[in-house]
């Protein structure tokens, strides 16, 4: 059920979309038209593949993998944003799976929140905080020692008072590619 499909540009339903989604996440990067295609459709050394995931031909979801292939020895996809309705979270993310399935040997994918918990481990991913699995997190050159998590650090220095926790990190919903940790090789 559904269909996945790599873009080159963001269909012209993105807006609606984006407008109804971003309520699931209380704290997150504002994804725009402009933001997404300047962080990712033009970006001058990465060759990101924007997925779309459709169902009765409408937008359900959206993915962004950058591929680690440039090694003879693993090969990794990165799932460095992922944004889906909820009811299409495992299906989306088994597409994904599939997608990648005859070029790398493992996806991996950085998140703050519980947003996607459920269907990340229905979809067969675990949480590797738990497993502590040496897996590279660098592969140019491949190096197991380097740090598997990425710290997670805010300061209010704000007078506002929100209506929501921002000290609690499951309210964010931040991912790889909302930091520097999304890098060239």
């Amino acid at each position: 059920e559904g269909k996945i499909e790599r873009i080159m540009k963001l269909p012209l339903g993105y807006d609606v979309f984006w407008n109804k989604i971003k309520n699931r996440f209380p704290i997150t990067i504002n994804r725009t038209k402009e933001y997404l295609k300047w962080r990712y459709f033009e970006h001058p050394i990465i060759d990101y593949h924007f997925l779309t995931f459709t169902h009765n031909e409408s937008l359900q979801g959206i993915a962004v993998i950058r591929f680690e292939d440039n090694n003879e020895e693993i090969k990794a996809a990165r799932l460095v944003d992922f944004i889906c309705e909820k009811t299409f979270d495992t299906v989306f993310l088994n597409h994904i799976i599939f997608y990648c399935s005859d070029k790398v040997d493992f996806i991996d994918f950085f998140c703050t929140g519980n947003f996607y918990e459920c269907g990340l481990k229905e979809a067969g991913f675990f949480d590797n905080n738990k497993k502590e699995f040496k897996i590279p997190t660098v592969f140019n050159p491949i190096d197991f020692n380097r740090r598997l998590d990425i710290n997670f650090f805010c300061s209010n220095n704000s007078t506002n008072n929100f209506k929501i926790d921002i000290n609690n990190i499951d309210n964010w919903y931040l991912v790889k590619s909302d930091s520097d940790q999304d890098r060239a090789n």
